[in-house]
């Protein structure tokens, strides 16, 4: 499967989508709303930690094709890993986002949103979202 073909399954069957209010994950919710006025995309990001773990992630929203899919992307790589870690997942994602080889194959795909410069901001939505979660 091509990069195109990859995100595209990710838009299609997004990881993680999750519209519900209740959550099964126990920890401390962290919750984030983005918008791209420009396009009417709307993402929301759950983040659920128990001390420096991540419990639960997911989104919901509307959204285009590589908003949807990059937030899918973010879900898959971020679960299992540390809420220490996000700054740098974050860090690495524009990097792919922006065409650079960041070693990874899940976030590798987002290199394909480098040839649609105006799809970069559509791209980095739900990225944003993780990053209020934690603050930043």
């Amino acid at each position: 499967m091509d990069m195109r073909e990859a995100l595209l399954d990710h838009y299609r069957n997004p990881h993680n989508y999750d519209e519900s209010a209740s959550l099964s994950a126990t920890g401390t919710l962290s919750e984030a709303s983005i918008d791209n006025h420009l396009c009417g995309h709307h993402i929301c990001v759950r983040l659920v930690t128990e001390g420096d773990s991540i419990a639960y992630v997911s989104f919901y929203g509307e959204g285009c094709a590589v908003s949807i899919a990059s937030a899918s992307i973010m879900t898959k790589y971020l679960s299992g890993k540390s809420v220490s870690d996000i700054t740098a997942a974050i860090e690495k994602a524009r990097n792919a986002i922006n065409g650079d080889d960041v070693n990874d194959d899940l976030l590798s795909l987002l290199q394909y949103v480098q040839e649609y410069p105006m799809r970069k901001k559509c791209a980095m939505m739900a990225w944003n979202g993780i990053q209020k979660c934690i603050g930043g």
